[in-house]
């Protein structure tokens, strides 16, 4: 789980607790190095068991990331900056796995923007493999929802109902 769900004067936390052993427990935080003065996470963490990931972020920090549980504990697979207070999507195989959210332009501010972009990432490193034309301000505390055939669906504030598609611009 991660702390921080209320605005926080401290770094956000990421805890792993074991269920068979509550004594085995890990913490880190993900953002600390950012030097945000507050922090914000309106979203669940996203999790690939299969990969044992964990997907979290922090609109104020500006950042999301990669974590992997490992027996030793939370280890920073990868951060990017992207300002989102929505959940994490994670679509496709466990082979090729896909991080899929919203991102607040610069000079917005984050919970009374206007217009947010949705991004696509590789969820191995964190690269942006794509990210959509500006759209109109999304529903703080959502998702943009995983539909079939690699659609998702962004539900605008206004009232607006998107269906997006990324796909390659060319063949490999």
């Amino acid at each position: 789980f991660a702390t921080n769900a209320v605005a926080a004067a401290t770094p956000l936390s990421v805890v792993a607790i074991n269920q068979t052993d509550a004594s085995r427990q890990f913490s880190t935080q993900p953002f600390a190095t950012v030097g945000s003065p507050q922090s914000w996470s309106l979203s669940a963490i996203t999790i690939d068991p299969l990969r044992s990931r964990i997907f979290t972020a922090d609109a104020l920090a500006g950042e999301i990331a990669a974590l992997e549980l490992r027996d030793d504990g939370l280890h920073n697979v990868w951060t990017a900056h992207q300002r989102t207070s929505e959940f994490l999507a994670l679509i496709d195989q466990a082979q090729r796995r896909v991080l899929v959210g919203t991102d607040v332009p610069p000079g917005e501010t984050i919970g009374a923007n206007t217009h947010d972009w949705v991004v696509w990432r590789n969820a191995d490193t964190g690269d942006e493999i794509a990210r959509s034309s500006l759209l109109p301000e999304f529903s703080t505390g959502t998702m943009v929802q995983p539909g079939y055939a690699g659609r998702m669906y962004y539900l605008g504030l206004d009232g607006t109902f998107i269906e997006l598609r990324a796909r390659p611009t060319s063949e490999i």
